[in-house]
């Protein structure tokens, strides 16, 4: 992408894009094609243009329009091909409350297209899902469906967030509301009777809902609060969608022992999800402890380590039929040359 300075705009830069990708994906077992990875290849690039445009001192204005276009080949020749094409306009207006060299603060409203192309794994997939408790309650497998629909969502956002600068101690917050209006809503249809899962689309669905995050530092202390709750409503059977996420908090913490070395603590609490349609099992909540230690000796040699759950509790993430694995240490080592 470029980005380069015009007249239009103090408060930021025009911006033209193109990216482009090819993924082919490839699965094997024993010999044969693995129908959790079908075998086949996706096409898919798009153009971008973002235009600022200041409307008076503390007004300003951000046009965008992109273009997408997609194509999904199956190897296997009795599947057919998927493909589509979009347009993609977003218009974002930002009122400047207070600028100062050490606190600024601002409310945006905001409107902008989505384009959700479905992947080759939603399209092709085939094979067992997970095992059932025969006779009541049958193997799950995956149906393919070629025919799946780019999903095309419009978002309205109303927000606020700000930032300041005090005696080296910095915060900042941000709130955002959101309400989308869907057409062809991907959503993950498992059927426990008929022991098949399958992705379909929803012809029209609303989600709607909030998020909140605060960040804090205070001398080697650091601390940050979230927060978001999400609703969705299948607009032509006027019952939940299956996938809503859980409202959900989480709070971290994290000390620096030195400035390069830097132990955290965070904790995540999800709410029990209820709100399912007919058919689908509610997810209970739960709450993780986890624990992280990050130290940067140079500017080119980064290493992380992380625990999650601590206390290695059973649980389970809404959407899924298994419950997640237990306590997970992780260590990652990043080097630049």
């Amino acid at each position: 992408f470029a980005e380069f300075e015009t007249p239009l705009a103090t408060r930021g830069r025009s911006v033209l894009g193109f990216e482009g990708f090819i993924d082919e994906n490839k699965g094997e077992r024993a010999g044969a094609v693995y129908g959790l990875f079908p075998n086949g290849e996706t096409t898919q690039y798009g153009i971008y243009a973002q235009q600022p445009v200041d409307l008076g001192e503390s007004f300003s204005l951000l046009a965008g329009l992109r273009a997408d276009f997609y194509e999904s080949k199956p190897s296997n020749t009795a599947l057919a091909t998927n493909e589509g094409s979009a347009l993609s306009p977003k218009l974002y207006l930002t009122w400047e409350t207070l600028k100062t060299e050490t606190s600024e603060q601002s409310v945006f409203a905001g409107w902008g297209r989505g384009f959700n192309a479905p992947r080759i794994q939603d399209l092709y997939v085939s094979g067992l899902h997970f095992p059932g408790q025969p006779p009541m309650v049958p193997n799950n497998f995956f149906q393919a469906n070629p025919n799946l629909k780019p999903e095309v969502a419009d978002t309205f956002e109303l927000g606020l967030r700000g930032r300041a600068q005090a005696d080296s101690n910095p915060w900042s917050y941000s709130l955002v509301a959101f309400l989308t209006e869907a057409n062809d809503f991907i959503v993950r249809d498992v059927n426990m009777t008929a022991g098949t899962t399958r992705l379909s689309n929803i012809d029209r669905a609303t989600l709607y809902g909030a998020e909140l995050h605060l960040h804090k530092t205070l001398a080697r202390w650091s601390f940050e609060v979230s927060a978001s709750t999400i609703r969705g409503l299948n607009r032509r059977a006027d019952e939940p969608i299956a996938d809503t996420p859980a409202d959900r908090t989480a709070f971290l913490v994290g000390y620096a022992i030195t400035d390069s070395l830097v132990l955290g603590a965070d904790t995540e609490i999800v709410l029990d999800q209820e709100r399912v349609p007919n058919g689908t099992l509610a997810t209970g909540g739960y709450t993780l402890f986890n624990s992280s230690l990050n130290w940067k000796p140079s500017n080119d040699l980064t290493l992380n380590a992380k625990v999650t759950n601590l206390s290695n509790r059973a649980y389970r993430r809404h959407g899924s039929q298994i419950d997640d694995a237990g306590q997970d240490i992780r260590v990652a080592v990043t080097a630049r040359f």
